[in-house]
């Protein structure tokens, strides 16, 4: 069985609930580990706080669910659909 199927079966892929803060208040959004990986290597990756991040995708996100709207980031982060305006914003945010 190729690595990335298996990787689909592996419980540590499971989704978990985290706690987040959102805009200054606590929620919490049940996500599977390589979103939340993806993530918070996006953040980590463009020198962005994490719930600077959180913040920019809660405020975009329309009316999908707050983890729904992660993955799509994490999708279109992983794609390479991102633009550097948008982080460039998310720098002016977090100083």
């Amino acid at each position: 069985m190729h690595s990335a199927t298996q990787a689909l079966g592996d419980p540590s892929n499971a989704i978990k609930k985290r706690s987040v803060s959102i805009n200054g208040r606590r929620t919490s959004v049940s996500l599977e580990e390589p979103f939340w990986m993806s993530v918070r290597a996006a953040a980590m990756e463009h020198g962005v706080k994490l719930s600077t991040l959180l913040n920019h995708i809660e405020f975009s996100r329309g009316p999908n669910h707050l983890s729904s709207a992660i993955r799509v980031f994490a999708f279109l982060y992983a794609s390479g659909a991102i633009p550097n305006a948008m982080w460039d914003s998310l720098h002016s945010r977090s100083r």
